[in-house]
């Protein structure tokens, strides 16, 4: 009797599935068209193994990147409209579209520097994703004047000075200038100004300023081809960006970058022929000067002669222009190298305005 329920109970289950998915196969309606297929190798994964494949490229490039200053971190919080530009990479993205200096408001839940700020990361998911996010003509910004940088110019864009206001006029040298703020001057970064000769006060005096500048003539690149050059680890070059690394006994320049040109056997560091010494040198003979006549403050740059503070005042006209181009000359931070004969010229003719 038991067996007999058994085998009737296990009929009923059996009719009872059978049922129940007959109705839900009912319910379902008619299949949807079938998607394209992916041809010549245009399918999402051999289109993602553009970049992530088997190679180690991408990850060499990200340990670079992240021993970089940009990627250590960039003050990304200071998102208003005029600092945005330089500060975030939302900012970035928004005046290398528009071409204006300044994004329209303040950027709200503002990022940092990344792989998007230069790259067209995951636009295509081909090779076009490590194009430029930026090209072309560079406007400055205390001159109003352009200049190409090749791919240079997405670093153009931020390291150049911020335009001053009001703009000195060296040629009222009867009068006064007022300098309003100790932050007055470039803003720290004057590279990309020192590199073409521009946005430093030509005040006139016995050196010549020589626009015939090497480097911008010979490097088609400018700042990628030094400072992205051939990768010493994660400490120099490549996305570092670096010029100097550990040789684990003291800090050495990176002068392989400068090997293709610079053949001479006895250059073995930046001082070529001198130049940052003898830059240095009137650099720090312009800087006393300003300290004894109580322009700057000292004494909170803690050895980056960039952060020396202007000391707020009313100043002869071409004393004003010097001491922003002792802060133009700083910010360079390259000691002379970027444009030897240009930054001397400004250095020694701000010295001859003092005396």
């Amino acid at each position: 009797m038991n067996n007999f329920l058994s085998k009737i109970f296990s009929m009923l289950l059996v009719a009872t599935l059978a049922s129940v998915t007959l109705f839900i196969t009912s319910c379902e309606g008619p299949a949807g068209k079938d998607g394209l297929a992916g041809t010549d190798g245009k399918d999402g994964q051999e289109q993602c193994a553009t970049c992530h494949n088997s190679t180690n490229l991408l990850f060499a490039k990200q340990l670079q990147w992240e021993n970089s200053q940009h990627g250590k971190g960039t003050s990304f919080e200071r998102s208003a409209a005029t600092c945005a530009p330089c500060h975030t990479n939302d900012g970035f993205l928004e005046v290398a579209s528009s071409g204006e200096f300044n994004t329209k408001a303040e950027v709200m839940n503002p990022t940092g520097q990344n792989c998007r700020t230069c790259h067209h990361v995951h636009r295509k998911s081909d090779q076009t994703d490590w194009e430029l996010t930026y090209t072309g003509d560079v406007k400055f910004r205390m001159s109003n004047t352009t200049h190409n940088f090749g791919k240079g110019s997405v670093c153009a864009m931020c390291h150049q000075t911020r335009a001053l206001s009001p703009m000195i006029d060296i040629t009222k040298t009867d009068s006064t200038y007022r300098v309003g703020s100790s932050h007055f001057g470039p803003h720290y970064s004057s590279a990309a100004n020192a590199f073409v000769g521009n946005g430093a006060f030509e005040i006139p005096g016995p050196e010549p300023y020589n626009k015939t500048v090497v480097h911008m003539n010979v490097l088609q690149n400018s700042c990628v081809d030094c400072h992205m050059g051939k990768a010493y680890g994660a400490q120099a070059g490549g996305h570092t960006m670096k010029m100097k690394y550990d040789n684990g006994t003291t800090l050495v320049d990176n002068i392989s970058v400068c090997k293709g040109c610079h053949t001479d056997a006895n250059v073995t560091n930046f001082d070529f022929y001198g130049t940052q010494t003898e830059t240095r040198n009137l650099l720090t003979q312009l800087r006393e000067i300003l300290v004894t006549k109580k322009m700057i403050d000292t004494t909170s740059s803690h050895g980056h002669w960039e952060h020396d503070a202007a000391v707020p005042g009313s100043y002869p006209t071409l004393h004003a222009a010097a001491l922003y181009n002792y802060r133009w000359a700083a910010a360079d931070q390259s000691w002379g190298i970027h444009n030897p004969k240009y930054i001397k010229a400004v250095i020694k003719n701000a010295i001859n305005a003092l005396q």
